[in-house]
C-alpha cells in the first residue's frame, strides 16, 4: 500500500506542479530515463525476456537438473533466437501470401469490373469498334511551322 501511495504523490507531483525542480527531477528520473532504456530494446530482448520469464511457469523442475542459472539462461537465450527466427520466417510468409492474394484480388477484381463496363457500354450504344478517323486535309496552311521553314 505504501508503494501505491508513492507512486500516486509522484503522479500528482508531475501533473499539477510541472514547472517545479522536483517535478522536472522526478520526470527526468523515472520517465525518460526508462523510455531511453525502452526504447534501446530490439525484438530479441523482448522474446529473450519473455522466454526467461516463462521459465519458471512452464518447465518447473527443468532448471533444477541443469544446477545454476547460466545453464538455463543460455539454453533460454538459445530458444529465444530460434523463436526469433521463427517469428521472421512467419511473419515473411504471411507477408508473401498476403501479396500473392492481393495480386490475385486485384486481378479478378479488374477483370469483372472491365467486363461489368463493357456491358455498359454496350447497352449505352457503344461499338465495340473505335471510329475511323478522318483523313488530314491535304491543305496545310494553317501549319505555321511549315511557313517559317520555307521563309529561312
Amino acid at each position: 500500500m505504501m508503494i501505491l501511495g508513492l507512486i500516486a504523490f509522484c503522479t500528482v507531483v508531475m501533473w499539477c506542479f510541472p514547472e517545479t525542480n522536483v517535478a522536472r527531477w522526478m520526470r527526468a528520473s523515472l520517465v525518460d530515463q526508462s523510455l531511453a532504456v525502452l526504447a534501446k530494446l530490439k525484438r530479441h530482448h523482448v522474446i529473450f525476456l519473455l522466454v526467461v520469464l516463462a521459465f519458471p511457469f512452464v518447465a518447473r523442475d527443468f532448471p533444477m537438473l541443469w544446477g545454476g542459472g547460466g545453464e538455463v539462461l543460455a539454453l533460454a537465450f538459445n530458444l529465444s533466437m530460434y523463436l526469433d527466427a521463427a517469428l521472421v520466417a512467419a511473419a515473411v510468409t504471411i507477408a508473401l501470401g498476403v501479396t500473392t492474394v492481393w495480386k490475385v484480388v486485384r486481378a479478378q477484381l479488374s477483370m469483372w469490373l472491365g467486363a461489368a463496363a463493357q456491358r455498359r457500354w454496350r447497352a449505352v450504344g457503344g461499338s465495340r469498334t473505335r471510329k475511323p478517323r478522318e483523313p488530314k486535309s491535304l491543305d496545310d496552311d494553317d501549319a505555321p511551322a511549315l511557313g517559317v521553314a520555307i521563309a529561312a
